[in-house]
């Protein structure tokens, strides 16, 4: 029998009949049974083959002692083929994970191949100083392991949120800003004591706070308010930081953002 590309023996070259032929040409995919099946379109996810987070990690900044922070919103997907479970946890007694779409965090936790789901965390230190806590996430033969991080600091001078994270930013354009409300509990005024040279690419409007241009200072006992953008200049991950000087100790700011 001729098939649709010939006529008379003769092969059509047609961009339609090489088409045809190709997807002849495909193999059938067999099920556990003898019927074959055409082959599913695998999720784009699966090109990846691992798992993975965003944001990379929760990093919290600075908190104050027996305070809660804001939450931050993480999405992990599974990138492999095989289910992904939720297999060990490390030092999360000053973390706390709700479970979002993923449900309730825990070691009986899956996520299925190529599935994604939210959960957030937050932050309440016990005790002054870096604090950090780990999971694990085992999918088949592909293991990753997600950072949370934050600073516990005496609550004397503190910022809400306690880090300002921008997100992916395209090169040159100015994020949507980020309003920071910082409070001085100490019985000395806080000054601008130093500012790391990738604040270069954060802009600050000084608000009620001033201080974050250099300038201006938060009275003892004070509430101010300040907000800031991201204009990423090279693509990549840029940190940026300020400490302020106050009669009990310094106290930093950190601010990040990735330029795509």
């Amino acid at each position: 029998m001729l098939s649709p590309c010939t006529v008379s023996r003769r092969p059509v070259r047609t961009i339609a009949c090489a088409f045809a032929l190709l997807l002849a040409s495909t193999p059938a995919v067999l099920t556990a049974g003898t019927k074959p099946v055409a082959p599913a379109a695998s999720p784009a996810a699966l090109l990846h083959n691992y798992v993975y987070f965003s944001p990379l990690e929760a990093f919290f900044g600075n908190v104050g002692v027996g305070t809660t922070s804001a939450p931050i919103s993480v999405t992990v997907t599974n990138g492999t083929s095989s289910t992904a479970a939720f297999v060990a946890f490390s030092n999360l007694t000053n973390f706390t994970l709700n479970g979002g779409t993923c449900g309730v965090i825990s070691p009986t936790t899956t996520l299925a191949p190529g599935a994604s789901c939210t959960f957030s965390i937050t932050f309440t230190p016990a005790t002054t100083g870096l604090i950090v806590g780990s999971f694990t996430i085992q999918a088949g033969k592909f293991t990753s392991v997600y950072q949370m991080k934050g600073n516990g600091v005496p609550a004397i001078l503190y910022f809400s949120p306690g880090v300002a994270n921008f997100g992916s930013v395209p090169v040159g354009t100015i994020s949507a800003p980020i309003t920071i409300t910082a409070r001085n509990l100490s019985a000395t005024a806080a000054t601008l004591l130093s500012a790391t040279p990738n604040l270069t690419n954060f802009n600050f409007q000084g608000g009620t706070c001033g201080v974050p241009n250099h300038s201006g200072s938060i009275a003892a006992g004070a509430r101010c308010t300040f907000t800031v953008e991201f204009t990423p200049s090279a693509v990549g991950l840029v940190k940026g930081s300020f400490t302020l000087s106050t009669g009990s100790g310094p106290a930093t700011f950190y601010l990040n953002g990735t330029g795509r």
